[in-house]
């Protein structure tokens, strides 16, 4: 009795998945062998993280691009957005690939205050199979990875094998909605290893934050319609002040109002 129903196309950046070939089960290189391991470019990784902040809610996810034309993968990352009664649509993505390393086999979410960590593989020619996470604020630039990137841990040794694993995880604590559990697995002379490890950005959940969300993003209207927007403030960890808006840079001869302000 159940029924499957097709939501809306969402368009990304073009991205392409043809890492050593669209059926390849080996690619990415490693040190002191031939032996080249599993991009796993036919899926998204994990699994979306779903999120729901009251005034919207979030989807967030990963998976493996090539980046420089030549089997170099980086890992492209997104978060959606649906603001009720909205579709779902692309809020911010990025390829994380700030050298010639080959990234993959990512993780990603998002905490309660919107913050995203992403955790992955990274290996070359010259880098043992290893862990290493990144990450940015909600405050940030749309798109950027700004956090920088830490090793979690350092392989020792090259995989015997071209399968190598499958998969990572990354989730929110819900204990205090802040620290991120990431586990994955670096390798170890001739063998995988897991890693569990923890993480967490100081900026989450210690002050009181508003956000402010409207929709539609943008309109375009013709004097003498009016431009209307529905303003929504959401606060965060115990945020109870009053929120006085304004409107800059209107053009001459407009004017704006708000039905409640503050």
């Amino acid at each position: 009795n159940s029924s499957i129903n097709t939501l809306p196309s969402i368009p990304i950046a073009e991205f392409d998945s043809t890492l050593c070939g669209l059926i390849s089960f080996a690619c990415f290189p490693q040190p002191n062998t031939t032996v080249t391991l599993d991009p796993i470019r036919e899926v998204i990784m994990w699994r979306l993280q779903y999120r729901n902040f009251g005034k919207y809610e979030t989807l967030v996810g990963n998976l493996v691009t090539v980046v420089n034309g030549n089997n170099r993968g980086g890992i492209r990352w997104f978060e959606l957005r649906r603001t009720y009664p909205s579709d779902w649509s692309l809020y911010q993505e990025g390829t994380y690939s700030p050298d010639a390393e080959n990234r993959w086999m990512g993780a990603i979410a998002m905490d309660g205050s919107g913050n995203i960590a992403l955790g992955y593989n990274v290996s070359s020619s010259s880098t043992y199979p290893s862990l290493r996470y990144t990450g940015r604020q909600n405050s940030d630039p749309l798109g950027v990875m700004t956090q920088g990137e830490v090793s979690l841990a350092a392989g020792s040794g090259s995989n015997t094998s071209n399968r190598y694993g499958d998969y990572s995880a990354m989730s929110v604590d819900p204990v205090d909605d802040c620290t991120f559990w990431f586990t994955g697995e670096y390798n170890l002379p001739s063998q995988w290893s897991t890693r569990i490890a923890t993480l967490k950005f100081d900026e989450c959940g210690t002050e009181p934050i508003f956000q402010l969300e409207a929709s539609p993003a943008s309109q375009v209207v013709c004097s003498p319609e009016n431009a209307v927007f529905d303003v929504a403030v959401s606060g965060y960890y115990g945020w109870d002040a009053p929120v006085t808006l304004s409107v800059e840079n209107l053009h001459e001869g407009a004017s704006s109002g708000f039905s409640l302000n503050p």
